[in-house]
């Protein structure tokens, strides 16, 4: 019976972290339509949100490097989610530019790919040896749960901004809504 709730908190998880893509994906797109729809002229702009993003990917896994894997250990499994996460960014590329996308989105989802890779390894025991920075953390705080709730709020926010803007005059229509936002 345990191992029925482990795989079911498992599969539970993994459907939790696809919860921030989402409303990372709907946010970026809408972002995205607002420029479009403005005709905006200064493209430099969202370009420049789009390289940003995909340095600050690279400048995360090349830190991720340096950190969880030290020389002189055998962290594998370390190096080879780092690798992981840098191929997804750039399939990430390949994919928007072959559907003649927006790259915005898929530079968003790249560092949030980094930045929750960047989260399980740090969480890794401190005694484990391919934890380069198992001196240096102190475990959870102040600022780090200042950090997530302020990253909860807005989540929800946004959320329910969307799913109020979405519904018209008050009556509820199954039609009107994101049915990924009902989720």
């Amino acid at each position: 019976m345990k191992d029925c709730e482990g795989t079911l908190s498992n599969f539970r998880s993994g459907l939790f972290l696809l919860v921030p893509v989402i409303i990372l994906l709907d946010a970026t797109n809408t972002w995205n339509d607002v420029w479009v729809e403005r005709g905006e002229r200064k493209w430099c702009i969202p370009l420049l949100v789009v390289f940003v993003c995909y340095i600050t990917t690279l400048t995360i896994s090349g830190l991720m490097f340096a950190w969880f894997n030290p020389s002189g250990h055998d962290c594998n499994l370390n190096v080879f989610f780092i690798v992981m996460t840098i191929i997804l960014a750039f399939g990430f590329v390949i994919i928007t530019l072959q559907a003649n996308a927006s790259l915005l989105p898929s530079s968003v989802i790249s560092v949030y790919c980094s930045y929750v890779l960047y989260s399980a390894l740090s969480s890794e025991s401190r005694d484990y040896v391919c934890n380069g920075l198992n001196n240096s953390l102190k475990g959870v705080t102040t600022r780090k749960l200042i950090l997530g709730m302020l990253t909860t709020v807005i989540s929800v926010l946004y959320c329910a901004c969307r799913a109020g803007s979405s519904l018209k005059s008050g009556t509820f229509k199954a039609s009107s809504i994101d049915p990924l936002i009902v989720i």
